[in-house]
């Protein structure tokens, strides 16, 4: 297992002490975040990102095309769950809250798409 973070920083094989202290170090800012990457052939992960103290939780089982993340934000210590969990290989995260799926399909993410060119266009153009 890897943990990543939006910093590019890398851990391999973490320890739960490492998850901690991870998700202690989640500040809010735009790289904010971790990735604990099961596998890199699989490339399944959960990833976190918040700003200390409320956190948005989102899991990937590529195989199957599923990607979930939680209906609303969680506190510090049900994301450190969530992530332990997961790292244990206890699938218990899948029903311990509440998720909603997310359309990563190229369709559900158009809007995205389109948001991103037009950002783009306005700060070429400026």
């Amino acid at each position: 297992m890897i943990m990543q973070f939006g910093s590019g920083k890398e851990i391999a094989d973490p320890t739960v002490e490492d998850l901690q202290d991870a998700l202690r170090s989640l500040d809010g800012s735009g790289d904010a975040f971790l990735v604990l990457e099961e596998d890199p052939v699989t490339r399944n992960f959960m990833q976190v990102a918040g700003d200390g103290e409320n956190f948005t939780v989102e899991f990937a089982e590529v195989d199957d095309g599923a990607h979930w993340a939680t209906e609303e934000d969680v506190p510090f210590e049900t994301a450190l769950n969530l992530l332990r969990c997961y790292h244990e290989g206890d699938e218990s995260y899948k029903t311990s809250v509440k998720w909603k799926a997310l359309d990563l399909s190229p369709s559900g993410c158009m809007g995205v798409v389109l948001l991103v060119i037009a950002l783009a266009t306005c700060c070429f153009i400026a």
